[in-house]
C-alpha cells in the first residue's frame, strides 16, 4: 500500500514536473515568435538638391545611396551602369510604366536575390532600369544630379513607416512602446485612415479649395494640385515655374498645419485617382507614421 502511493507521488512529481517545463517552452516560443515579428530600425537620410530623402542600399555587397520614393509603384528602379553590374539577376522582359503625366516607357525588368536598406533586408525584389524622364518628373524644374536608383512604395509598405524627416531619419517599426520612449507618442498625433489608391496611399485634406485627395509621396519636391480647379481664376505666383495658389487653410481631420502652398500641374486622370500630392515641401515639416497593416497616417504639427 505505501509503496502504490509513493509510485502515485512519483507520477505527480513528474507530471508537475512536465507541466512546468511544457509552460516555460510554451512562454519561450510565444515569446519568440512575437519578436519575430517586431521590428525597429532606424534608417538615416540624407536630401538631394531637390529636397527629396536619399538612403544607403546594398545590392551583392555594394552600396549606393538610393531615393526614397512612396509616389513610385516600382519597387525598385537603378542605373543603366549599376543594372549591367548586378551579377544574380533573372530577365522578366520588358515592364511599362506611366508617369504622373500620363507619358509611357518601357525598360528591361528583372528580380534579384536581396537588397537590403539599413538593417531591412528584402527577398526578391523586382527590379529594371531607371528612365530619365521619371527623375526629371519629380524635380519640376530644380537642378538635379544624377539618381542612381529608386526605392519604390511595393518595398517601402511592407514594414510601417516612421517618417521623421524633420530630424533626417526614417524608422521601419511596429514597436509602438519604443517609438513613445523616444518622444513619438501616436495617441498626440491626428490619425485619419488613408486609401490605397492606383498610384499610392491618398488621404484627405481640406483646403480653400474644399476637401481633395492628396496621395503622400516623398518623390514629389513640391506638394501639388491638379489645375482643374482654378478655371476662371487667375493665379500671378510662381514657384519651379509652376503657377501657384496660396491655401490659407490646410486641415487634416481636425488639425490646421497652417497654409500651404500649391503647386499647379496636369495630372493624367484617366490614370490616376487624386486631386493633388503632398509632397517633401510638407513631409520635411511635420513628422508622419504610416500603419500599412491597419491603414492608418498618423501625423503630428512640428511647432
Amino acid at each position: 500500500m505505501n509503496f502504490i502511493k509513493k509510485n502515485m507521488k512519483g507520477k505527480r512529481f513528474i507530471a508537475l514536473i512536465c507541466f512546468l517545463i511544457l509552460s516555460f517552452l510554451i512562454i519561450i516560443f510565444i515569446r519568440f515568435f512575437i519578436d519575430s515579428e517586431g521590428y525597429h530600425v532606424c534608417i538615416p537620410v540624407k536630401f538631394n538638391s531637390a529636397n527629396l530623402p536619399v538612403a544607403k542600399v546594398q545590392i551583392e555587397k555594394k552600396e549606393f545611396y538610393f531615393l526614397v520614393d512612396l509616389g513610385s509603384g516600382i519597387p525598385l528602379s537603378v542605373d543603366h551602369e549599376i543594372l549591367k553590374k548586378i551579377v544574380d539577376k533573372e530577365s522578366l522582359g520588358i515592364a511599362t510604366t506611366i508617369n504622373i503625366r500620363g507619358n509611357e516607357y518601357k525598360t528591361q525588368s528583372y528580380f534579384i536575390p536581396r537588397l537590403k536598406i539599413g538593417n531591412l533586408s528584402f527577398g526578391l525584389p523586382r527590379i529594371r532600369e531607371i528612365c530619365d524622364e521619371d527623375i526629371n518628373s519629380r524635380s519640376y524644374g530644380i537642378p538635379l544630379k544624377k539618381t542612381l536608383g529608386i526605392v519604390g512604395r511595393p518595398l517601402l509598405n511592407k514594414v510601417n513607416l516612421l517618417l521623421d524627416f524633420p530630424r533626417s531619419r526614417i524608422i521601419a517599426s511596429n514597436q509602438l512602446n519604443k517609438l513613445k520612449k523616444m518622444g513619438f507618442d501616436l495617441s498626440c498625433f491626428t490619425k485619419v485612415p488613408f486609401e490605397k489608391g492606383n498610384a499610392g496611399i491618398i488621404i484627405l485634406i481640406n483646403t480653400d479649395l474644399g476637401i481633395k485627395r492628396f496621395l503622400i509621396d516623398s518623390g514629389s519636391t513640391s506638394t501639388l494640385i491638379s489645375p482643374v480647379f482654378f478655371k476662371g481664376i487667375e493665379l500671378f505666383k510662381k514657384k519651379y515655374d509652376m503657377f501657384v495658389f496660396t491655401s490659407l487653410k490646410f486641415l487634416i481631420k481636425d488639425q490646421d498645419f497652417g497654409k500651404n502652398d500649391l503647386c499647379l500641374l496636369n495630372f493624367d486622370a484617366a490614370n490616376f485617382d487624386f486631386d493633388g500630392i503632398l509632397g517633401m515641401d510638407f513631409l520635411r515639416k511635420h513628422t508622419m507614421y504610416i500603419d500599412f497593416v491597419n491603414k492608418f497616417v498618423y501625423v503630428k504639427k512640428e511647432e
